[in-house]
């Protein structure tokens, strides 16, 4: 019997990527700030919280049509992203590979190159368990 992978090889290296490459690194450093001052929280937690937002934006992206719903932990990541707009703005690499997001109704494949994910907005707020 043969199995094959339906993807290239190059996906499975994009998908093992930092999600720190998603941002500059000075807006990870912001978020991650905002995210120890607002939600009391560790640095260190901080820093994966960030980190599975990221993950979480990128996923919504690029997966349209599906219905993906963030972890309660990943909830202040992305409150927090939100309220750096120039920085949710200038996301550019949280798209699908051709630089368009597909993720809601207003962005679609034939959305300019570098247009940051319009990801569904967020219901509720919850504080991060201590």
């Amino acid at each position: 019997m043969t199995i094959t992978v339906d993807r290239p090889a190059e996906h499975e290296a994009t998908q093992r990527r930092n999600p720190r490459e998603l941002v500059s690194p000075q807006t990870f450093t912001k978020l991650v700030t905002y995210i120890v001052e607002h939600q009391r929280v560790t640095r260190p937690y901080a820093e994966r919280v960030i980190e599975q937002t990221l993950i979480y934006l990128k996923a919504v992206c690029g997966n349209h049509g599906v219905r993906l719903v963030p972890d309660i932990s990943v909830d202040p990541g992305w409150h927090a992203f939100l309220m750096h707009t120039i920085e949710y703005a200038q996301s550019s690499r949280i798209t699908t590979a051709d630089g368009a997001c597909t993720t809601s109704r207003s962005c679609s494949k034939t959305s300019p190159p570098a247009q940051p994910c319009s990801a569904p907005s967020a219901t509720t707020r919850h504080r991060l368990p201590r």
